[in-house]
């Protein structure tokens, strides 16, 4: 590329920054970048800013990691064969919470003091210290019968056990300061760059089946000042619903004290959905520390860690799709054996985070030497068509990839007029509707890396609710991400036994998400125990025609 046009442009303003490497030297370009995410905070690279510090304690480390003292790992044997590394923790069959669970036809019984400590007429005396630890050890209950061959046994030494039935002391209800006077509380986050009309429809769904659930009544507080919202009374039902929106301003780095603001003012039981643009990290992290579910927002720089337990989020956002798209890379070497893969990335975390991700996959697969080139550019800038002129090589450009929700595509069908273009793979979600009709100058030439199957139609029941509420499907993924999620805290708080803690709310979520609760949208999503990531894999897609029709160019790819 020349220089001096390289610097009108940048120069005009269209441009914050523009990076052109190539091979080695890209791949240093990125780690530098990489290098400073751990201090501002990336959109999930890290899990030291999620550490919970009470996981400090030897009864706790046992119970939820199966970790003895000086990092030992603990061991134990089932029906006398030694239960696996890994499989040992005593949260993996009862639960974080301790209120056990139901696998199949099995009966799994809570390990709360409650439980534990008070007989059980016709089974068993009431638990103390020292039978306790026999039942832990050696499977006898306090009555000298032998515990099902389920239980393991676990030859842990007196202090060990000592540590461990410490902890199960702890594990009492706590039901949740966001449920009072028999109203839940529920918030959801939104950025202020997020656009109005992807807000509005987000809420649109949210009021519409709180509205429901109340009998016909929304209660909805935007928490716009620091005035307490006082519970709404009434209705058919013994619970009533309130949701609080939380606007968040400004930048990723102060939005921790807004969101703490919010929760003084009005603690909430869960934070449902949610929408921005930049990285979810402080909003993982305070939901982390103040112990409150957050539940399935719609963000492409979600946060990973094992730490993290009170977050639930759809796919690990863009760098799922950059993983998705290095294995079709991959698997398609010959078509993209020649030429530049040129990523066009927004300079914020929503463009550094999957292009590094794009990168580092492409290099785990044995085609380091395939040259990547990253162009940095300001988030939102219109790109005129005398960029793109410059940027595609038409002797060494294989493929485009660019990183934005909303990208600017006018410049691209001028340039599509003059001479062929190579494929362009988009991150934006082709049922958008931000996202400009198919330009026929284009045709042939976009792919989206997408979650989506459009061989799985979107659920009758769904499509009949938003009729019936006179909702138009002006953004349908999200509607439906939105549907989806109140249907679960629906269902389980319709299932929790009165037992309003997080820790169950998110266990009731584990067990119902894509089984008792499918998504309007996603065939293949499901949790399991544990589990913070619902979509493992994805598509490849096309637009077919300017109505948006969208097929799939690949079978359904897991990296």
């Amino acid at each position: 590329m020349d220089p001096p046009i390289v610097s009108r442009l940048v120069g005009g303003a269209l441009l914050a920054c523009l990076l052109l490497v190539a091979g080695p030297a890209a791949g240093q370009a990125m780690g530098g970048m990489g290098a400073g995410m751990k201090e501002t905070g990336p959109g999930g690279m890290w899990d030291d800013l999620t550490y919970d510090q009470s996981d400090q304690s030897v009864g706790i480390s046992i119970y939820r990691k199966g970790v003895l003292p000086g990092y030992r790992q603990l061991t134990a044997t089932r029906a006398g064969s030694p239960v696996a590394p890994g499989q040992t923790a005593c949260a993996n069959c009862h639960q974080r919470s301790g209120l056990g669970a139901r696998e199949g036809q099995q009966t799994i019984p809570p390990l709360t003091a409650a439980a534990l400590y008070a007989p059980k007429p016709g089974v068993r005396r009431a638990y103390t210290d020292e039978t306790l630890a026999a039942a832990i050890r050696d499977g006898i209950d306090p009555d000298g019968r032998e515990l099902s061959p389920l239980m393991p046994r676990y030859p842990m030494q007196p202090d060990e056990l000592a540590g461990l039935i410490d902890y199960l002391k702890t594990l009492v209800a706590r039901p949740s300061p966001g449920v009072v006077d028999s109203v839940i509380h529920l918030g959801t986050v939104v950025a202020e760059d997020v656009p109005p009309a992807s807000r509005q429809a987000m809420l649109d769904v949210m009021q519409g089946y709180l509205n429901e659930l109340n009998g016909g009544s929304a209660s909805v507080s935007a928490e716009q000042s620091a005035r307490p919202t006082a519970p709404t009374q009434g209705a058919a039902s013994s619970m009533r619903w309130q949701l609080h929106v939380w606007t968040l301003s400004g930048t990723a780095q102060n939005r921790r004290s807004q969101l703490q603001a919010y929760y003084k003012q009005r603690p909430v039981f869960a934070l449902v959905g949610g929408l921005s643009a930049d990285t979810w990290l402080p909003v993982h992290q305070f939901c982390q520390q103040v112990k409150v579910p957050c539940l399935f927002p719609n963000t492409n720089v979600p946060v990973s860690g094992a730490a993290a337990f009170y977050t639930l989020y759809f796919d690990r956002g863009s760098v799922l799709k950059a993983q998705i798209l290095a294995r079709y890379f991959n698997d398609h070497a010959r078509e993209f054996s020649a030429g530049r893969i040129v990523q066009i990335l927004p300079g914020d975390w929503s463009g550094y985070e999957p292009a590094a991700a794009l990168r580092q996959a492409i290099g785990n697969r044995g085609a380091a030497s395939r040259r990547v080139t990253d162009l940095v550019l300001q988030p939102g800038a219109r790109i005129p068509a005398e960029y793109w002129r410059q940027v595609l090589d038409p002797k060494g450009t294989g493929a485009l990839v660019l990183w934005m929700d909303d990208p600017d595509l006018a410049g691209l069908a001028e340039v599509a007029g003059e001479r062929d273009l190579p494929p362009i793979f988009l991150a934006a979600n082709p049922y958008s509707g931000r996202l400009p009709a198919s330009d026929p100058r284009l045709s042939g030439k976009l792919r989206f890396v997408s979650t989506l199957d459009p061989a799985t139609p979107a659920s009758a029941r769904w499509a009949a609710w938003m009729r019936s509420h006179h909702l138009t499907q002006s953004e349908p993924l999200l509607q439906a991400n939105t549907y989806f999620v109140m249907s679960l805290i629906d269902e389980a708080v319709k299932t929790n036994g009165g037992d309003f803690t997080s820790e169950r709310l998110i266990e009731r979520i584990e067990y119902s998400a894509g089984s008792v609760v499918p998504h309007p949208m996603l065939a293949s999503l499901s949790l399991g125990m544990g589990q913070r990531f619902a979509v493992k894999g994805g598509y490849i897609l096309t637009r077919a025609d300017a109505t948006g029709a969208v097929s799939a160019l690949t079978d359904l790819v897991v990296p």
